[in-house]
Order: structure tokens, then C-alpha cells, then sequence
């Protein structure tokens, strides 16, 4: 028997049984009263009695809803490709440095973690990455070995822009 049908017979039986039947309605926790019989009244004398005083309800004031639009959206598409460009800057720098380091040669390997890891430029965009670094004659890659090799133009432009 599945869910819905054990509900509705479950409903059914509560909903038909007589209120002598019906199991009793939870009570009310009990309230003190403003006059216990272990707090005597204030006032000595009966007729000086005063009434409660009405509860404030505190005045609700609705502000209007502005609704700001995120920082992001608010960007253009012409801000959007100058920071592609700046990170793409950065990471063909940082990859040419890395290079530098590693004395000029190292594996398409070395280079896609530091990419990866350093700059968030993986995949694709690494792949497009050192597709300009070997078109503009920076680096030279070797297929057969998965080596990359600094060339001396790379240097140069490392100096000069890095």
C-alpha cells in the first residue's frame, strides 16, 4: 500500500469518529494569573484597584524593496574580454618564467600543472595558449619528445613585457 493511500485512510478513520470517541485535544499549558494567591494586590484597598494597561503594538513602517543588480552584471562585454585578456597575459608571462626556471626545456606536462595550478588555464585554453606562444616563435614544442623549448625571441619579450 503506498503513502498516499495510507494517509487518506488514516485521515478517514480520525475525521470519522464521534467526539466521544476522538481521542481528547491536548491543553493549554496554564497561565499564571496577573493575581496569584501567593502575590497579594498592591493597593490596600479594593475600590483603588486600576486597570491593566493596553499593550503598544510597535508601528511597522515598510521600507520599498530595491533591488541592486550584482557587480557582475553590470559589466560589459568590453570589460569582460580586456580581463580575458589580462589573465591570458599573465599566464603566457608566468609560463615563459617558468620556463626561465627550468632552464629553458621542460614537458608539456611541468608546464600544464603550473598553468593549471597557477593561473586556472587548463585544457583548451592552455592548448590555445601554447599555440600563441609557438605561432609567435617564443617557444618551440617538439611532439615526438613533449618537450618545450624557451627560444631566444621568447626571452626577449619576456624582458621587455615581463
Amino acid at each position: 500500500m503506498g503513502i498516499r493511500a495510507r494517509l487518506k485512510k488514516t485521515l478517514g478513520s480520525l475525521l470519522s469518529k464521534s467526539p466521544e470517541t476522538a481521542p481528547p485535544a491536548p491543553k493549554a499549558p496554564a497561565r499564571a494569573s496577573p493575581l496569584t494567591p501567593a502575590q497579594p494586590p498592591a493597593a490596600a484597598s479594593p475600590a483603588v484597584v486600576k486597570p491593566p494597561a493596553a499593550v503598544k503594538q510597535p508601528v511597522v513602517v515598510k521600507q520599498p524593496v530595491v533591488v541592486k543588480q550584482p557587480v557582475a552584471a553590470q559589466t560589459t562585454e568590453a570589460d569582460k574580454d580586456d580581463k580575458i585578456a589580462k589573465a591570458v597575459l599573465r599566464a603566457k608571462k608566468g609560463t615563459l618564467k617558468k620556463l626561465v626556471e627550468l632552464g629553458g626545456e621542460a614537458s608539456l606536462a611541468e608546464l600544464h600543472d603550473h598553468s593549471e595550478k597557477r593561473y586556472f588555464i587548463a585544457h583548451r585554453s592552455f592548448s590555445r595558449l601554447m599555440e600563441d606562444l609557438t605561432d609567435n616563435g617564443l617557444v618551440i614544442f617538439d611532439a615526438a619528445t613533449g618537450q618545450t623549448t624557451l627560444q631566444p625571441s621568447g626571452a626577449e619579450w619576456l624582458e621587455a613585457n615581463g
